[in-house]
């Protein structure tokens, strides 16, 4: 899929809305939106292969959670460099 595939919404996401820390979400949301992403970017990670990448790093994301980073920074952390 290229990113002309994606929606304005999914895209506003990848390009805005992941690089700031939302202030007073929960760590399940933050969890939720790198799925989110590591599902959409240029990957494609399937929602079993984003599951278990984010439950083998639950750690380093809580870590990641407490220091307030943007989903795209753990995001491509975890990742496969997603870009």
């Amino acid at each position: 899929m290229r990113d002309n595939d994606l929606s304005k919404e999914e895209l506003e996401f990848l390009d805005v809305g992941s690089r700031v820390f939302k202030k007073g979400q929960s760590l399940e949301e933050y969890k939720s939106d790198i799925k989110r992403w590591l599902m959409l970017c240029p990957w494609k990670y399937s929602s079993k292969l984003a599951d278990d990448t984010i439950e083998f790093y639950s750690t380093y994301i809580s870590l990641a959670y407490f220091n307030e980073e943007p989903i795209v920074s753990i995001a491509c952390d975890i990742g496969y460099c997603c870009g």
